[in-house]
């Protein structure tokens, strides 16, 4: 019995504890952005850390609904422009290519999800907006697997954008059927 709780504990410590190392940044200015593109320095690994900031992005919806469409669009493409920046900086303190520690990318693409909807917002909508980014973000259907494979910070912002209007799309329709 001792060695098969060894064995637990060690696929345990090497699985679900690491944390990624956090490499030196050279400058005040990476550490921005690497602050930045990380929502804080997020805890957690993977989904979970997207999911934080992308609950973090719900926050912000009502917000961002009362504009109307064409603030929502001037909004979207500003955050969209900072992301793509401050997400390839980032890139390059790191050193890979859509770390899972950015979490910028889900911040900014949840509230296009509910780009075309008009306020107030039920909790089941946002809820069912959230949960459908998120699935997307995951799955990564045909053309949002193939936008991933973009340079520097558009393909970290840009999958997550294209799977936020596949969200959309999917949250619109769902409440037009039933």
């Amino acid at each position: 019995m001792w060695w098969f709780t060894n064995k637990f504990r060690s696929f345990f410590a090497k699985h679900l504890e690491r944390e990624l190392p956090v490499p030196t940044p050279h400058s005040r200015a990476d550490w921005f952005f690497l602050y930045a593109a990380t929502g804080g320095f997020l805890r957690g690994r993977g989904w979970v850390r997207g999911s934080v900031a992308a609950l973090l992005a719900l926050l912000f919806v009502p917000w961002f609904l009362e504009f109307s469409l064409f603030g929502r669009a001037g909004i979207a493409i500003l955050a969209l422009g900072i992301a793509v920046f401050v997400s390839a900086r980032a890139e390059r303190v790191l050193g890979t290519h859509d770390d899972p520690r950015i979490a910028i990318d889900e911040f900014v693409s949840l509230p296009l999800v509910f780009l075309f909807f008009s306020p107030p917002l039920s909790l089941s909508v946002l809820a069912a907006g959230f949960i459908l980014h998120r699935a997307f973000d995951a799955l990564k259907p045909w053309p949002i697997r193939s936008v991933e494979k973009l340079p520097g910070g558009w393909g970290v912002v840009v999958d997550d954008c294209v799977a936020a209007l596949f969200a959309h799309l999917a949250l619109f329709l769902a409440l037009y059927f039933f």
